[in-house]
């Protein structure tokens, strides 16, 4: 330990003085006048209305209590064996502290235990270590976040060898440890990282006392400290360097200074003192703490002890802790103090509950809503019903009336949050009869509304791939172009917006408007490749011709989307499973060393949206560790800043913006906080990563006074009191306005702080890496696999045999009681088109008609409807695979045939089509069962168009199993007509089962000039071959036959090449043509690829090999690569890789590049062959309104 050059002397200014020091005083010095006694505030008070109850432990004897200044941690340690519990609010055990551990740390032995102290936060417990004997003293440091105990510094705190018990005051203020000894206070510096770099090595104080430091209490908004020896009590600025002696006392034990202990009034001073049979409390308010001079005769007895109170200290939940024995004890039993007379302010619980109602009430205050099923909306305003407005209003201005789309997602978890949470009775009973009735029909109303499904049409306007308009007008009518910002069609409205209806189909079973709305929006969700490229890039806003700017990142909330998209499109699985799905996808960033997180600067709403909406980053080992480093982080801030209240930020209205450039909205995070805002929904938030003790600040917040009052649409009387936003730097601060997106989160970690377990209720797991196993009740096998889109499930036997099951949703129950060794879960290869379709009908044809539905009844839910049955034979439903099928017989006329025709008017002639069925004999002998498809203009059967195309048939002796054909639309074609054929003797009665019914489209195929590289001019190539490390080479090669042929490839040989080897095709991808809004699916073979992976690189960076695309004729302001990484290759690609463009209007050429560079020369050869680039294209809209707020 290295000391300041000077002890820091000891100035004594005050009343009557202690004779140890008095001759410390100048003769001339003038004493500061002493306070007057207050008796007034407190002349009702009773010592009879203090209320012990005990702290649970299983230490037995305690001797030490701590407690965390603005957040819920708790300590209780018995000095002797050296044993420290921490605990939450509720007492439930969150780490304990041995000897052993203590040695393991770097102590020869452990010693006595003789100080500790929490950081404000609560984010480390400091411990003062007395060595047995004549040893060396010690500090050590406990991280609540990571269980790491650290040795911070080897320091001496007695004056000399003994074994008697010891304790030494403690306390932590704005980046400062405070650290009582024989001698007086050492002041370390222990900022965030200090603890991480080594401990107390760098500057230290000493500031001289007279006696022994045996407690230290901190007032956090005066800044100052209150040192207390036996014979008085000094107060200590936090970065001052004299004591003023304050308290003139002798045989004092303890201090501790709440603001929020008990009623009002108690606020303040507490000290204890000892006499021979008891001891007593005596509290100076907290007013005339402040107003400085001698307390001495401020002080009042609070409490007297029939017994010795070996230690004190004032909890964040307006309670004082202590630990009290017998008599002249050293040893006692923890308790915590309670003032039943605080009757004007809530208890913990009671606020819990209080405070998330006032979330709920905002909710409904922002919904527009005239009928009586739902009370506390907004009824004055114009807005159609079931609208959400953008912000709630401070309690004095009018009420915001512009709807907005993005934040209904957030207000329906929101609102499920709070329900969970209602039915779990005060006794800890869960009784859905507690349910608030209201919520059902309030969900029900928002989500039809911002769907597009209520009659009215109004609300729900979305884009072709399903993403909605964020912006509307009071009326109901979607931002216009020129109106600023704009309609802004976003992927973040859907990423909230679906997963939310999705849950709340399945907690709210019985509505068949939220599952209807479930099913359309499922449906309506569509080719998310088009949005995710590869290294975490997204586009956030599009339009119906599809991204409109590329220059975005996933490494915020958009990860969801990220999720969502993966599972809808598997052209997308890739991107998002390479490159986000993983928390190591993401960069580390070392603000909090040795708790990284992915950016110190993220708002907490980014944390706390992934993390309720996707499992996977509320499970997974990666994520959980960013979360408890970002709340660590958060835990961090506080106790740099000195802050009075736990700190945690997010996005909201800041006055404080540096550059004024986000019309004072800024998005606040713990590294970059303008004003030094604390965000209270996001401090509650941290309960959904069960992180009461965060909560438990946000109480504490509650008894200082901190709620505002937020007007109430509609009751402008009864304002919503809430806590929303203070600033350190201008505590008058009032927020103005707050949106649904910035305090969602507070009511979620309120509810999981009431009811543990809703949070995760409420998660879902749309996209998996790997397919899961799980059996269900009866013992049958349960297969996961990514959501949404069904995929093909193959059962796959010990003996390699394989039993498929057709295309399936997950999780798929796999029918019977056999068990299969693994299963393949294969993507579809185009396009899913949805035949049992409910779209459709809700849209409008050119004459502004209802739309027919594409196909119906494809699963035979509903019989045979829809379908046309041409034989004698018999039909009727039985069991399917997963649902239900249909029996067909032979037939007299030597067919049975049972067809139906899907619609498909849009899509460009030549597009390929893949159609698939379940087929399983039922019985057969001669017969056999088929597919076959052909096309028509109007769909009638008598008139077919083009080829007709029929699949493999299954007779006798095959198994059942999924039988696929493809199709070509024929010019002047709108209707592919499936048939479900049995062909056979009408002699005997044969019979097959149809089911699972499906429909790709997987587009035109446009063979690109030279993409196979078998040319002898350069075709698209033409000018791109730029690189002596790219060629074409020859390669021998098979066909199907086993014919040998020689085949030609593009070649990258890197070595050592750490500069861009680019192949490309200039502008000679011309698709000045096509349609505005078509839609490109390209795709390449990759034959050879020897790129190693980091895992193989011993610490070097992986290889890069991009695909870009740029895109002519391009404004002056955008980036060279205007569609950056649509692809790129890794070690472990696939054998054919697809990226997605689409046509923007103006856009006339496509330029792609391939590129690639070796991170480092020291890698060695790698190789990569591609081949076969080709596209296809697709037609996504025929009609075009240029007025539409979604571009067509």
């Amino acid at each position: 330990m290295k000391l300041l050059s000077h002890l820091v002397m000891l100035a004594v200014l005050g009343g009557c003085q202690d004779e140890s020091i008095s001759n410390s005083l100048n003769n001339n010095e003038q004493l500061g006048p002493p306070q007057a006694q207050a008796k007034s505030s407190l002349e009702s008070f009773s010592q009879q209305e203090l209320i012990s109850e005990a702290w649970f432990s299983k230490l037995g004897q305690t001797d030490m209590v701590a407690a965390a200044k603005v957040a819920g941690y708790y300590a209780a340690a018995d000095s002797r064996s050296a044993t420290i519990e921490i605990r939450d609010i509720s007492a439930n055990p969150l780490h304990t502290i041995t000897a052993s551990d203590i040695e393991q740390a770097g102590l020869s032995s452990a010693g006595q235990l003789c100080g500790m102290t929490f950081t404000p936060s609560g984010r480390f417990l400091y411990l003062a270590l007395c060595s047995q004997g004549s040893g060396e003293d010690a500090i050590l440091a406990f991280n609540t976040n990571t269980g790491i105990l650290s040795v911070f510094d080897r320091v001496q705190l007695r004056s000399g060898a003994s074994n008697s018990p010891h304790h030494f005051g403690m306390a932590y203020f704005k980046s400062k440890l405070y650290v009582g000894s024989d001698m007086g206070v050492y002041r370390y510096d222990a900022s965030r990282n200090t603890v991480y770099h080594g401990g107390g090595e760098p500057e230290i104080d000493l500031i001289s006392t007279p006696n022994t430091v045996k407690d230290i209490a901190l007032d956090m908004v005066g800044g100052d400290l209150y040192v207390l020896t036996q014979n008085g009590v000094f107060k200590l600025p936090a970065d001052g360097e004299q004591l003023t002696k304050v308290y003139n006392r002798r045989n004092l034990s303890r201090i501790g200074y709440s603001r929020v202990f008990g009623r009002k009034e108690l606020a303040g001073l507490y000290i204890t003192k000892d006499s021979q049979q008891s001891s007593q409390v005596f509290f100076v308010p907290q007013h005339l703490v402040q107003q400085g001079g001698d307390l001495t005769n401020a002080a009042t007895e609070l409490w007297s002890y029939d017994g010795r109170l070996v230690d004190l200290t004032a909890t964040p939940d307006g309670k004082l802790m202590y630990s009290g024995g017998e008599s002249g004890a050293y040893y006692g039993n923890a308790y915590t103090l309670t003032d039943s007379g605080d009757v004007d302010r809530l208890s913990y619980q009671q606020w819990l509950r209080d405070e998330l109602a006032q979330y709920v009430a905002a909710i409904k205050s922002l919904t527009a809503y005239n009928g009586s099923e739902i009370d506390g909306t907004n009824r004055s305003t114009l807005s159609p019903e079931g609208f959400l407005h953008r912000k709630l209003q401070q309690a004095d201005l009018e009420a915001n009336e512009t709807p907005i789309a993005d934040t209904v997602g957030w207000a329906i978890y929101l609102l499920m949050a709070a329900n969970e949470a209602n039915m779990l009775s005060p006794e800890g009973v869960v009784d859905e009869t507690l349910a608030d009735q209201q919520i059902q029909p309030l969900l029900e109303l928002l989500i039809e509304r911002h769907a597009g499904l209520i009659q009215d049409g109004m609300g729900g306007i979305k884009t072709v791939d399903g993403h909605f308009v964020r912006n509307y007008n009071s009326d109901g009518t979607p931002f216009a172009k020129d109106q600023s910002p704009g309609p802004q069609p976003q992927v973040y409205t859907s990423m909230k917006f679906l997963p939310a209806v999705i849950k709340a189909a399945e907690l709210y079973p019985q509505s068949t408007k939220i599952a209807d709305a479930k099913k359309y929006l499922e449906q309506i969700f569509v080719r998310s490749a088009d949005t995710i490229r590869a290294r975490q890039g997204v586009t956030w806003e599009v339009d119906d011709f599809g991204p409109v700017r590329n220059a975005n990142g996933m490494a915020n909330e958009s990860w969801i989307y990220g999720d969502l998209g993966a599972a809808q499109d598997p052209m997308a699985s890739y991107n998002y499973g390479q490159y986000v799905y993983e928390r190591d996808n993401f960069n580390y960033d070392h603000y909090l060393a040795g708790e990284p997180v992915i950016k110190s600067s993220h708002a907490a709403f980014v944390v706390m949206g992934g993390t309720l909406v996707l499992k996977h980053h509320a499970d997974d080992a990666g994520w959980k560790a960013q979360n408890n480093n970002y709340y660590a982080l958060s835990q961090a801030v506080t106790d740099d800043l000195g802050s009075p209240y736990f700190a945690a930020f997010s996005a909201g209205n800041n006055p404080f913006d540096r550059e004024n450039k986000n019309g004072n909205y800024w998005n606040d995070g713990p590294s970059d906080h303008p004003g030094d805002i604390i965000h209270f929904p996001a401090v509650l938030g941290f309960g959904q990563h069960g992180k009461q003790g965060a909560v438990v600040g946000g109480y504490f917040a509650y008894r200082d006074g901190l709620r505002q009052d937020m007007l109430n649409s509609s009751d402008p009387e009864s304002p919503i009191k809430m806590l929303t936003r203070w600033s350190m730097v201008k505590p008058d601060y009032e927020m103005p306005s707050i949106g649904i997106a910035d305090f969602w989160f507070g009511a979620v970690g309120l509810a999981e702080t009431l009811r543990p377990g809703t949070a995760d209720k409420l998660r879902n797991t749309f996209f998996r890496a790997h397919y899961e196993l799980d059996d269900d009740a009866e013992g049958n096998q349960v297969v996961l696999f990514s959501a949404l889109t069904p995929r093909h499930v193959i059962g796959v036997r010990a003996d390699k045999s394989e039993q498929s099951f057709g295309f399936q949703r997950s999780p798929f129950t796999v029918p019977g009681r056999e068990h299969f060794a693994t299963f393949k879960i294969v993507d579809p290869q185009g396009d899913w088109i949805e035949l049992d379709d409910v779209v459709s009908p809700k849209q409008l044809d050119q004459y502004g008609e209802n739309l027919s539905p594409r196909f119906t009844n494809p699963d035979f839910e509903n019989d045979v409807a829809g379908w046309q049955y041409f034989g004698d034979g018999k039909t009727r439903t039985v069991k399917g695979v997963s649902g239900q099928g249909v029996r067909l017989r032979t037939s007299s006329a030597g067919e049975s045939v049972l067809t139906q025709a899907v619609s498909q008017p849009v899509s460009l002639a030549n597009s390929q089509y893949k159609i698939s069925a379940y087929i399983k004999p039922i019985k057969a002998i001669e017969a056999t069962a088929f597919i076959r498809t052909y096309w028509s203009a109007e769909g009638d059967r008598n008139a077919p168009l083009g080829e007709v195309t029929a699949s493999n048939a299954i007779g006798a002796g095959d198994i059942g199993q999924l039988v696929s054909l493809y199709s070509y639309k024929p010019q002047g074609a709108a209707y592919l007509h499936i048939e479900y054929v049995v062909s056979g003797s009408p002699e005997t009665v044969e019979s097959f089962m149809f089911d699972n019914t499906s429909l790709q489209l997987i587009g035109t195929l446009e063979e690109l000039d030279n993409g196979d590289f078998e040319s002898s001019s350069d075709g698209i190539w033409a000018g791109g071959m730029n690189t002596n490390k790219a060629r074409v080479i020859a390669m021998n090669a098979e066909d199907e036959e086993g014919r040998s042929y020689t085949n030609h490839a593009l070649e990258f040989v890197l070595n050592g090449t750490t500069s861009w080897q680019t192949v490309e095709t200039g502008s000679n991808i011309d698709v000045s043509a096509d349609p505005d809004g078509t839609r490109y699916i390209f795709k390449f073979d990759v034959l050879e690829n020897t790129l190693l992976s980091e895992d193989q690189l011993d610490g070097e960076t992986a290889t890069e090999f991009d695909i870009d695309v740029d895109v002519y004729p391009k404004p002056s302001t955008e980036k060279k690569s205007a569609r950056p990484y649509v692809a790129t290759i890794e070690s472990n690609s696939n054998d054919e890789i697809a990226f997605v463009m689409r046509k923007r209007p103006g856009n006339e050429q496509f330029n792609i590049q391939f590129k690639a560079r070796q991170r480092s020369k020291l890698i060695g050869e790698e190789r990569i062959v591609i081949d076969n680039l080709r596209v296809y294209k697709q037609r996504l809209f025929s009609r075009c309104d240029t007025t539409s707020a979604t571009g067509c």
